[in-house]
C-alpha cells in the first residue's frame, strides 16, 4: 500500500513538472510577443516564465533523484530476495544432509561391530546415499551460481560452499567405491574401508562438525546477515 502511494506521488510530481515547463514556455512566449507590441507587461511575463521554468527544472531534478533512488531500492530488493532464496536452498540441503546422517547412525552404520547387513539396512543405506547425492548436487549448483553473482555474495562464501560440497562428495566417493559391497548378508567389516563415511558419522575432529557442520552454519549466518543488510 505504501509503495503504491509512493509511486502515485512520484507520477503526480512528474506531471506537475511537465505542466510547469509547458506553462513556463507559454509565459515566456507570451511575454516576448507583448514586448514586441511595446507592452511593459511583457517583461514581467517573461520574468515570471523564467522563474517558473527554474522551479520546474528543480522539480524535474527532484523527480529524477526520486526515480533513481527507487531504482536502487528495487535492485537491492531483488538482490536480497535472491539471497533469501539461496538461504532457503542451503538450509534445505543442510537439513537433508543432517537427516541422512541421523538415520544412518540410527541404523548402526557408525559402528564397526562384527555382524552382517540386514536387507532393510542395505535398502535404506542406498536410498539415503541417493538423497545425500541430491544434497551435494544442490550445493554444487549454488556454489556455481553465487560465484558469478558478485553483486550479491562475497568470494569467501563461494569458497565455504566449495569446501562443504567437497566434503560430501568425498563421502559419496566411498559409496561409489565400496557401495556395491554393502548387500544383505555381507560382513559389516566393509565399513572399515569407508573412512570418509566413518568421519561423516562421527562428531570428533575431522568428523561431521569440523568437516561440514561448522561451515554450513557459518554459510547460513553470512547469507542471513547479507539478506538483512541495507547495502
Amino acid at each position: 500500500m505504501e509503495e503504491q502511494q509512493n509511486t502515485s506521488f512520484r507520477a503526480w510530481l512528474v506531471g506537475v513538472v511537465i505542466f510547469g515547463m509547458v506553462l513556463a514556455i507559454g509565459l515566456v512566449a507570451a511575454g516576448v510577443h507583448l514586448m514586441r507590441l511595446g507592452s511593459l507587461i511583457g517583461i514581467e511575463t517573461v520574468k515570471a516564465g523564467l522563474q517558473l521554468g527554474v522551479i520546474a527544472i528543480v522539480g524535474g531534478g527532484v523527480a529524477s533523484a526520486l526515480k533513481y533512488l527507487e531504482s536502487l531500492r528495487e535492485k537491492q530488493r531483488m538482490v536480497n530476495d535472491y539471497r533469501l532464496q539461496v538461504l532457503r536452498d542451503v538450509t534445505a540441503s543442510y537439513n537433508e544432509i543432517k537427516g541422512v546422517r541421523r538415520v544412518l547412525r540410527s541404523l548402526g552404520f557408525n559402528s564397526l561391530t562384527a555382524g552382517q547387513f540386514a536387507i532393510d539396512q542395505v535398502t535404506e543405506f542406498h536410498a539415503l546415499m541417493k538423497s545425500l547425492n541430491n544434497a551435494q548436487l544442490t550445493l554444487e549448483r549454488i556454489k556455481r551460481e553465487i560465484k558469478v553473482r558478485t553483486d550479491a555474495f562475497p568470494e569467501e562464501l563461494s569458497d565455504l560452499l566449495r569446501d562443504a560440497e567437497d566434503y560430501i562428495r568425498n563421502v559419496l566417493h566411498d559409496w561409489e567405491k565400496y557401495g556395491a559391497n554393502i548387500v544383505a548378508g555381507a560382513s559389516r567389516k566393509v565399513l572399515e574401508d569407508m573412512t570418509k563415511l566413518k568421519g561423516f558419522l562421527e562428531t570428533s575432529e575431522q568428523g561431521f562438525d569440523d568437516g561440514i557442520g561448522s561451515k554450513m552454519k557459518l554459510i547460513q549466518k553470512r547469507i542471513s546477515s547479507l539478506a538483512l543488510s541495507k547495502e
